[in-house]
């Protein structure tokens, strides 16, 4: 039987969304956001965090608050502020320890896995992008990166937190090298690991939300179906060189997520994966939870749920950390849950 937390949302597929033997939860609206916990088994959620919203947080515009957790540390990005949490103290109250003067909300915070540093970005007014490196207790900037371009989705790659992935951020028609990463001795520069151009002149694969894995320093990717080339469907990228390659072909992929031994992944799709079409024809507000055999490229699905125009009403499925549940948001009637199955692996 499905676990599910109707009004909650599941946090962002990169950070880690569990606490022990619960999984944490974000819900926003009546003038409030909160980070809650619950048993992954069910339960009622516990409120670990709640911040007070202005109005203009809760209308259909805004981006929904993430958060991550490592060593008994809370960090989350509310509005243009960024929040620490020591969950080992009790009766302990988040604390801002850094405010970003950007235009846009829009950071998802990453901690290190050892909980003592967290990644924030934040866009200027020029279109261009400030990454820092922080300390997750006091806020002090311990590293700085600029771009003159969009980057987004700054994260500690979880099989060697010396790599950092990134991404350029922007319409994946026409941005062709979307898939970053960075190490202070590999590339101190920062590396471009996905050739999109390469299937074809003129006609690129268009990649986005990627996801590292924990168990060699490699990710996941989809090749979307707006994609002009082929073949479409997700693709495994690596730091090391070797060439992307096809996993497992698909025509709507969206998101992705990979379980930690990395023999299994999980992807959602931008419309029924057995409707005609490619993308988001015929998408009707459907999205499909499929597992993929990471070896043999062969799909299951596992659900089937309704999804909606922005965060956090896109599915993002996701691994509990044992690997035996999949977590993803159902959405339906206007109406957030986030959902746990189990796996029959």
């Amino acid at each position: 039987m499905p676990v599910t937390f109707p009004g909650y949302y599941l946090n962002y597929p990169h950070n880690n969304g569990f606490w022990g033997d619960q999984v944490t939860l974000g819900r926003y609206g009546e003038g409030s956001f909160e980070i809650a916990a619950a048993p992954v088994g069910g339960g009622l959620p516990k409120t670990l965090a709640r911040w007070p919203l202005e109005e203009s947080f809760v209308k259909p515009t805004f981006s929904a608050p993430y958060w991550d957790l490592a060593k008994e540390r809370l960090v989350a990005c509310v509005g243009n502020d960024l929040y620490s949490l020591d969950l080992g103290a009790p009766g302990a109250e988040p604390t801002r320890i850094f405010t970003g003067s950007w235009m846009e909300p829009t950071s998802i915070p990453n901690l290190h896995p050892d909980g003592d540093r967290v990644l924030v970005h934040g866009r200027r007014a020029d279109r261009s992008t400030d990454a820092l490196e922080l300390d997750a207790r006091t806020g002090e900037v311990l590293r700085r990166w600029n771009y003159a371009w969009w980057a987004n989705h700054f994260h500690y790659v979880p099989a060697d937190p010396m790599w950092i992935a990134y991404c350029h951020e922007g319409p994946t028609e026409t941005v062709p090298d979307r898939v970053w990463i960075m190490h202070p001795q590999e590339a101190p520069g920062g590396r471009c690991v996905f050739d999109q151009a390469s299937e074809k002149a003129g006609a690129p694969l268009c990649i986005g939300h990627e996801r590292w894995g924990h168990h060699e320093v490699m990710g996941v990717a989809p090749a979307y179906g707006v994609s002009p080339a082929g073949p479409r469907g997700l693709y495994a990228v690596y730091a090391d060189g070797r060439p992307a390659r096809l996993l497992s072909p698909g025509e709507r992929d969206w998101h992705a997520d990979l379980r930690r031994d990395g023999k299994l992944a999980l992807v959602d799709t931008t419309g029924p994966q057995d409707a005609p079409g490619r993308g988001w024809e015929n998408a009707a507000g459907v999205s499909d939870i499929l597992l993929v055999d990471m070896a043999s490229g062969v799909r299951r699905p596992l659900a089937r749920t309704g999804i909606g125009p922005r965060h956090p009403a896109h599915p993002h499925p996701v691994f509990s950390p044992d690997g035996r549940m999949c977590w993803y948001n159902a959405f339906e009637d206007g109406q957030g849950t986030a959902t746990g199955i189990p796996i029959d692996t």
